[in-house]
């Protein structure tokens, strides 16, 4: 699901580019629409589009403004102010925020550090199953094991796999809501080794969750996940805990 900004952001710039086709030279059309279903394929692509839709927007707003009788021109000028003020003020809000919450995304905080240390040393982990957020940190400090998955296969697809997966992502998002068994891949891969989060206890009736469960009920997103199910797959499969801090786990196979 997208995030309502840039659901707003798509739907403005469209409009503009609808009522103004005329007035844009055909590379910024061309431009703006391949760049807009490359966003809507992969969002990794919406920073390039958001870069041109602002663009775009922009002299929307100009050829709007030069189309106006003078008389008008007073009032649209009073409330492009009050939004570029309202703007600001959001922009710094979110800013404040997203600050504060980076500390979430520490390395010392959000990734398995300390587990990452312990299979080096112990050498362990040859096919290693781990978290989709997870995939490029342990690429990076441990790039002789074999990682499922990592943040590059959203886009990764071959259909002449063979016996491999045909689309990575996809089982990954399977497995996690049970539609695959964990088992059946971990067969499949010959996976030995697992590393999943350490999950937080969550007081459900915060204000914090309860605000929590209305915005993902509001924007259709699935509720917090739990991988109670997935360590239950992992036990029945033989596998057994050999590590654990306050950030990951990681369970072997016996």
């Amino acid at each position: 699901m997208l995030h309502p900004s840039l659901l707003f952001l798509i739907a403005i710039s469209l409009i503009i580019v609808y009522k103004y086709i005329k007035r844009f030279n055909r590379i910024e059309i061309v431009l703006f629409l391949f760049l807009l279903v490359a966003s809507l394929l992969s969002i990794k692509q919406a920073p390039l589009w958001v870069i041109l839709a602002v663009i775009i927007v922009n002299k929307g707003i100009l050829h709007f403004k030069n189309d106006l009788p003078k008389i008008a021109l007073k009032r649209f000028d009073v409330l492009i102010s009050v939004l570029i003020l309202i703007g600001i003020f959001l922009f710094i809000l979110q800013a404040y925020f997203a600050l504060k919450s980076s500390y979430q995304l520490s390395e010392n905080v959000f990734y398995p550090k300390k587990a990452t240390e312990y299979l080096n040393n112990k050498h362990l982990g040859k096919n290693v199953f781990s978290t989709f957020n997870w995939g490029g940190y342990l690429i990076w400090h441990l790039p002789q094991r074999k990682f499922f998955v990592d943040g590059r296969m959203p886009t990764w697809k071959n259909l002449n796999s063979g016996n491999q997966s045909s689309y990575a992502f996809m089982e990954y998002n399977d497995i996690l809501t049970g539609k695959v068994s964990l088992g059946s891949t971990i067969t499949r891969y010959d996976i030995d080794t697992v590393i999943v989060p350490v999950e937080k206890i969550v007081n459900k009736k915060s204000v914090v969750y309860k605000l929590k469960s209305i915005g993902n009920r509001l924007l259709k997103e699935d509720e917090m996940f739990s991988y109670q199910n997935l360590i239950k797959q992992l036990k029945d499969s033989g596998f057994k805990e050999v590590y654990k801090d306050n950030i990951s786990i990681v369970y072997r196979k016996s």
